[in-house]
C-alpha cells in the first residue's frame, strides 16, 4: 500500500470509528430518557389479541361461516376447537339480539 492510500484508509477508518462511538452514545442516552421518563409518557406496549378476539374477527371476516371460519383460522395458524367457535358464534349473536346465553354451572 501506498502513501496515497493512507489517507482514505485513515478517513474510512475514522469514520467507522466515529459511527460506532455516535451509536453507543445513542443507545446510552436512549436508555437515560427510559429511566427517567415516567411511564405514562412512554407509549403503550401493542395488546396482543386474545384467542377469543381473533375467532371474534375470524367469524365477522367469514359472515358467522364457522367452516370457513375454522379454514381461516387454520390458515393464519390458530389451533382451535370446532365447538369453541360455535360457542363465541352463540355468544356473539345471543347479545347481538339482547338475549342472554343461559348460565351454565361448573
Amino acid at each position: 500500500m501506498g502513501t496515497a492510500g493512507i489517507a482514505p484508509a485513515l478517513y474510512m477508518l475514522g469514520t467507522e470509528l466515529g459511527l460506532t462511538e455516535l451509536r453507543l452514545v445513542m443507545r446510552q442516552l436512549r436508555a437515560r430518557i427510559r429511566r427517567v421518563t415516567p411511564a405514562t409518557l412512554l407509549p403503550p406496549e401493542p395488546q396482543t389479541p386474545s384467542k377469543k378476539d381473533i375467532v371474534m374477527e375470524a367469524l365477522v371476516h367469514t359472515r358467522g361461516n364457522v367452516k370457513a371460519a375454522l379454514k381461516l383460522l387454520g390458515e393464519r395458524g390458530v389451533s382451535v376447537d370446532r365447538s369453541y367457535v360455535y360457542e363465541i358464534k352463540r355468544d356473539a349473536s345471543g347479545t347481538q339480539t339482547g338475549h342472554r346465553p343461559p348460565h351454565r354451572s361448573a
